[in-house]
């Protein structure tokens, strides 16, 4: 593996449309394997920054600025890099991504020789939140509903953001791995009255011709779906619309300056990279795992069950409705994401 001074140096990077984030840490022996929770403690950032992707040509040319920036600001000399992993906003397909909303074309392969990498592992942004969960402890989600944990169950994770992200986590010998999905783009099921005509102003919106229009789930939840909903509560109870509030709202496909967020910090993609560019240390395999998860249903030498630290008691994340902090899901992305263990009720 890549050394610089007798150092492990693994990179991270969250590369959306507009922005791009990276991070350089310094893997000290024996601390690749240790549980993904301990990551951030046990390996040393020693430098991270952000970019405006318009500002170069080429992705190579943001990671030659960052890496020189490295040098510039903390004397770092960086000739070699063990392991790296990008979170890319777009499909990934045998490790190149044509960048959604940019054109950049980014390719693993040269990556490695340019940078002198090991390895390169390219990921999708919202699968790399996915492994971002597994670093959470408990300081870092708010807890909505209780529940007891299954920690062979499956993990669903859901991001509201610019549109609507979903992805799923698998256990596999004790280890997740992290799958994406275009789970927003299924058909919105009202439950209520107001509901169906909320769906039925919508569909009314989005059709063209006299035809009625489709209406997702990323229709309604989220940055641009908040404002649907708003144009078709603003329509339902025109006597409590504030007249100032709804031309500020309805000016903005964003919804202006009003804030929706419901998250504890902004690098869940960033440290969803920082986990699969550790995994590559130990085995440089598409689904390598390097950690084990365990309850207190495992035996005493299993690592802390993730995200949510050792089991008994169990603080409901893995069994429950949990509000977890998320990254960038678009470069534009400032949203709240929940993760609900699909396991069975006690």
């Amino acid at each position: 593996m890549g050394r610089g001074d007798k150092k492990t140096f693994v990179m991270a990077g969250d590369v959306g449309g507009t922005n791009a984030r990276f991070a350089l840490f310094n893997v000290p022996k024996g601390s690749a394997t240790v549980p993904e929770t301990e990551l951030l403690k046990s390996h040393q950032l020693v430098f991270t920054r952000n970019y405006k992707n318009n500002d170069f040509a080429q992705f190579a040319d943001a990671v030659s600025r960052f890496l020189q920036d490295v040098e510039t600001e903390t004397g770092e000399a960086v000739t070699a890099i063990a392991t790296a992993c990008f979170a890319v906003a777009g499909p990934v397909f045998k490790n190149v991504v044509q960048l959604t909303n940019r054109g950049w074309n980014i390719a693993a392969p040269d990556l490695e020789r340019t940078f002198n990498i090991g390895a390169v592992k390219l990921v999708n942004d919202f699968a790399a939140n996915g492994y971002g969960l597994l670093t959470l402890d408990t300081s870092e989600y708010e807890v909505l509903q209780e529940g007891k944990c299954d920690p062979t169950a499956p993990i669903g994770l859901i991001g509201a953001g610019t549109g609507l992200g979903e992805c799923f986590l698998t256990s596999k010998n004790g280890e997740y791995d992290a799958f994406p999905c275009e789970g927003g783009h299924v058909e919105f099921a009202p439950r209520s009255d107001i509901e169906v005509e909320m769906l039925q102003f919508l569909s009314k919106k989005f059709g063209t011709q006299g035809a009625r229009g489709r209406v997702s789930c990323e229709r309604i939840v989220s940055g641009k779906g908040i404002v649907n909903v708003y144009e078709f509560l603003a329509h339902r109870f025109p006597d409590k619309v504030d007249k100032k509030k709804h031309e500020e709202i309805m000016a903005s496909p964003e919804g202006g300056r009003v804030p929706i967020r419901l998250v504890r910090s902004e690098d869940l993609g960033l440290r969803g990279a920082h986990v699969v560019a550790t995994r590559l240390l130990v085995q440089p395999t598409p689904t390598a795992a390097t950690t084990a998860i365990a309850s207190s249903t495992t035996p005493s030498t299993s690592r802390p069950c993730a995200p949510c630290g050792p089991c008994g008691p169990c603080h409901g994340v893995c069994g429950a409705l949990a509000t977890v902090a998320v990254t960038s899901i678009t470069a534009a992305f400032a949203g709240a994401a929940f993760y609900h263990m699909l396991s069975r009720r006690t």
